[in-house]
Formats: C-alpha cells, structure tokens, sequence
C-alpha cells in the first residue's frame, strides 16, 4: 500500500508545476514579435493562436492547482483532527498556554486532572492554579522558560476545582515562531501523587530494612560481646581513670593494650622506644626485692585466674626519682569461665606515701629532738625539788635553766611543725633573710663550749631560709658533730659559693667509712662506730629534710682532718 504523500509536499509539488507553466508561457510571450505595421494576418493568427495555447496550459495549471489544493485542505484537516483527537484523547494532561502563561487549549485529561472544565480553564493564567505559597516562585521561574527549549523534572502542587491540593510533575516546552520568538508553552502534567507515595514507602521499605539489618547486626554483636563483654567494658574506660591500665593477652602472655596514662608513666621509666611488653619487666618491690617474672599480680592472674589488690610497686624514673604505685590485678573470662585475659591498674600513691611517711617522722623527729629539752627541764626540776629551791642562787640559776630549754623546747616545736607541713605539701616553710653572723651566734651559744666559730663572710651575708628551721638543722650537725668526736675541736664556719651560703661544721672524729657514705642520712641508720654513742640516728636525716624544705642541700664528705665535714647549703640572700 503506498503511503499518501505528506499535504506540504503535494502543495510544493503544485506551486512548482504552476510557476513553471507561467514561466513558459511569460517566455513565450516575450519571444513572440509582432511589428506595428504588419498586416499580415498569418503571423496575427498564429500569435493568437499561441497564446490561446498558453493561457489554456495556464487554466489547465491552474485548474490542477485548484484540485491539489483542495486536496491538501482535506489533507491538512485530517491531519488537524488526526492530531485534535492525539491531544484530546491523550492519556496524560495537556495544557497550552501563550507566552505569559494564560491558557489557550486544554485537553480532557487536564479536564479530569484539574477537575475544571474547559470553559473554566481557558483564559485563565496557569498560575492560579498552584498554591499561592508557590505563584511567587512559579512566577519567577516563568520568566527564564523564553531562554529555555524545554524544562522537565519540574515539581508543582496544583490545586484542583474542589479545593483538593496534589503533586505534579511538569514538563513545558516552548512553541517558536519563524523568527525564534516564542508564541506560546506547552505543558506536560502528570499526577505525582503515586510516584511520591511510592518513593514515601520506598523510603520507609529502606527505613525499614535499615532498622531490620540494625537489628540484624545487633544480634550478632550481642552475640560475640557475650565472649568478650567484660574485655570492651574495660577498654572504654582506659581513659577515663587517672590510673596506668594494662592488658595482658592470656594465649600469647604479653600486654596486648595500655591506657595513655599507662604509656606516659613507661615512656617515664623505660624511654620513648620502650614497648609494651616492658610493663612485664619494670618495677621493684616495696621492699626493693625485685620481682620474679610468674610472681608480678599480672601474670599470676593470668596464670591462675588469681585477683589481687593492695601490693606496691616501686618504679624509678629516667630523672632518677622515684613513684610508688598501688597495684591490682584480676583475671577476664569468657562465658564458658576461662581466662581469657588479664587487666592491671596502677595507682600513683607517692604523694599518699610520702604524707604518711612525714606524718611518722614528724612523730620520730619530735620524740628525738624534745629529748633533750625535756631532760634538761627534768634534770633542773629534780634538782630545785632535792633542795636547790631553798637557796635563792641555786633557784634562780636552774628556774633560768628551765626557762631557756623551754623557750627551746617552744622553738623545735614550732621548727618540727613546720618542716612536717612542708614535707606533707600543706604549705611551704615561711622564709626570711637571716643575717649569717647572728645564725652562727645563736648555735654557739647553744653548743659545748669546744665549738669554734671561723666567719670567712663578707658583713651583712644573709641566708634565705626560716630561722627555727635553719637553727635545728645546724644545730644537729653540730651536736652529731659533738657524739662522734668527743674530745676534738669543732669548727662552725660559712662562705659563699654559687648563690648560695654554704655553713659548714667539721669535727676531728673518725669519720663515715665510704660504703656508709649513702646511708647515713637514713633514718634510725648509724653505722659501725656509732653503736656506742646515744642516739638514734635522726639528727643527720632530719638536716637533710631541712635542707630540701628549704631548697638548699646537704652535703657530707672527709674532712682533712680525718674527720666528717657536713655542709648545709642555703640559698644566699643577695643571689
């Protein structure tokens, strides 16, 4: 079946075909030559003749171009109503609209989509029927479609004629003119009521199934966190306490995993390239006694699923000073019981340890000092009670006598309380500039009398120290000084070195024997040759906290004599 040629072409075709009659018969005429005066009728007719011949080829042209285009009108109008009826029958909501946006034409989808009739519709503008919230930006948008081919993908809420609001998707398109001007729009509506339904219940299938496989997944955590729950609770809370944690694997024996804290104190005591398995292999004891590997609390709870709480560690810091640390192990098991792990903490428990031990030595130091205060006042009290009260001289010299180990007895009280705030950190010793000469005044006047006093100071040297303080600590040095050489001279002198005032107290006894020289600032430690002089060893030790409280230093070395030279350095007053 052949296909009936498109109207535009058929009516080409036939203006072709009359223009070319026309110009055949204009050609003709043209060519055709008649002089004025020529009568010669043969030529007349014959010019007659062609032209009849012209015109009738041009009426027999026009008679065809007639029925062509009567043809092409019934071409052109089934085309019109081949395309009215695509429009009007079109399963989706046509609308056309000029370039303002007033419709033109709708078809019966629109109809029903919009629940107004066509008369309703036409000359309305589009935007009237969108919300009004959206005419504002509809109408922006209207503004930019003259630059556009096509916009597609556009959302819209639309209003229908009962009131009733729904989502469309809109395509619109642009209708030119020859000279690219555009004349009108073409709308494409489409109810995205379902579509947005559908991606509404899309969405919550994907809520659900997330929530289903949240689920899932917390099943099947919950399922492993029952082996190992005990193992992550305690690994979120690594951080969070001011203790060295430590966890020890129980199939391979070595620390698996430390808390910060924990590596800071191991970067302290064994240096930034020290790895984890150190925490197996430093410490002592409190003792000093070091540890043997399978007897450290970690390893025992590893071992024998043993928890321990209380024991003391000792670690020594690269900088040479010293932390005790409280420790506790327990053993981490699985369901089934078995160990499968081991943690350890280590609490820092220096600054504990180090109050509790200068609350006991304050008590030792006062029981040493008030010794001999208290046996003098006892010693003068037994004597006016055996009759010396009844002689005026006698009474008044030993009533002066009390009076002055009193007034002593008040002052190493006060020094004791002191030192023993400074030592727990409740306060620091008050200080003060005290002139040196008057310092050493006051301990000679306090000591035998074979003590001499040798000033090599410029006048006016002073000390920064507290005065009760810096007198007990000399004065101890002096009386040591005094039990181990009591026969020889004792020399009491000061000078200045490197800002600092060094008093200096050196007797002609035997000596402290080189193995004892890191010893003898122990308490209650006396060495060999001291095993026949009263005492209890506190005097030296309780000079050396002095000189800590103070931020200077003791020093103790041979004499020249052969004797002991003890060197209480404060800091000067002018440094």
């Amino acid at each position: 079946m052949n296909e009936r040629p498109h109207p535009h072409t058929v009516l080409g075709e036939s203006i072709r075909s009359f223009a070319a009659v026309i110009d055949e018969v204009t050609r003709r005429l043209a060519t055709l030559d008649v002089p004025h005066d020529s009568r010669d009728e043969q030529t007349l007719r014959d010019g007659a003749r062609e032209v009849e011949e012209a015109w009738s080829r041009l009426a027999g042209a026009q008679e065809v171009l007639e029925a062509e285009m009567h043809e092409l009108r019934d071409l052109l109008e089934a085309e019109r109503i081949r395309y009215r009826d695509l429009f009007e029958w079109a399963p989706d909501a046509y609308v056309v609209t000029d370039a303002d946006g007033k419709i033109l034409e709708t078809n019966r989808a629109a109809e029903h989509l919009l629940g107004m009739s066509r008369d309703i519709l036409v000359r309305k503008r589009f935007e009237t029927l969108l919300e009004r919230h959206g005419q504002r930006s509809f109408r922006t948008i209207l503004t930019r479609l003259p630059g556009l081919e096509r916009l597609g993908d556009w959302e819209l809420t639309i209003c229908r004629g009962d009131g009733t609001v729904f989502p469309a998707a809109v395509t619109v398109s642009s209708v030119r003119d020859r000279n690219g001007l555009v004349t009108g729009l073409r709308w494409l509506l489409r109810d995205a009521t379902e579509r947005k339904e559908a991606e509404e219940r899309a969405a919550a299938a994907q809520v659900d199934l997330k929530r289903r496989v949240r689920e899932r997944t917390d099943t099947l955590v919950a399922v492993d966190r029952e082996r190992a729950e005990t193992m992550a609770r305690l690994e979120a809370v690594l951080d969070q306490i001011p203790a060295a944690i430590v966890i020890a694997h129980a199939t391979t024996g070595t620390i698996v995993t430390a808390n910060d804290y924990a590596e800071q104190l191991l970067e302290q005591v064994a240096g930034a390239d020290a790895g984890l398995e150190t925490w197996l292999t430093i410490g002592r004891k409190a003792g000093g006694a070091p540890y043997a590997r399978d007897d450290r609390p970690i390893v025992r709870a590893l071992r024998t699923g043993e928890a321990s709480a209380g024991d003391q560690i000792v670690f020594q810091r690269l900088d040479g000073t010293f932390g005790v640390f409280e420790t506790s192990a327990a053993p981490v098991r699985n369901p089934e019981g078995e160990v499968v792990a081991a943690v350890a903490a280590y609490w820092d428990v220096t600054e504990r340890e180090r109050r509790a031990r200068a609350e006991r030595e304050f008590v030792t130091n006062a029981a040493h000092e008030l010794r001999t205060p208290l046996a003098a006042i006892g010693s003068a009290v037994e004597v006016l009670q055996s009759g010396a009260k009844e002689t005026r001289a006698d009474r008044d010299r030993f009533l002066n006598h009390v009076e002055q180990q009193t007034k002593r007895l008040q002052r190493l009280v006060r020094s004791l309380l002191v030192l023993a705030r400074a030592q727990t950190g409740q306060e620091a010793a008050e200080t003060e500039v005290i002139n040196v000469e008057s310092l050493l005044d006051e301990i000679q006047r306090q000591s035998p009398d074979r003590l001499r006093v040798d000033v090599r100071l410029r006048e006016g040297t002073g000390v920064v120290a507290h005065r009760d303080l810096a007198e007990q600590a000399l004065l101890n040095l002096v009386l040591n000084a005094a039990k181990y050489a009591p026969d020889g001279e004792i020399v009491l002198s000061g000078s200045e070195e490197n800002g600092f005032v060094a008093l200096e107290v050196v007797d002609s006894g035997p000596g402290i024997p080189p193995d004892e020289q890191e010893r003898v600032l122990e308490r209650f430690y006396r060495g060999e040759d001291g095993s026949g002089v009263e005492g209890f060893g506190l005097g030296l030790a309780i000079a050396a906290q002095v000189a800590e409280s103070l931020h200077g230093q003791l020093e103790l070395s041979p004499s020249e004599a052969g004797g002991t030279r003890a060197r209480l350095l404060l800091p000067a007053a002018h440094a």
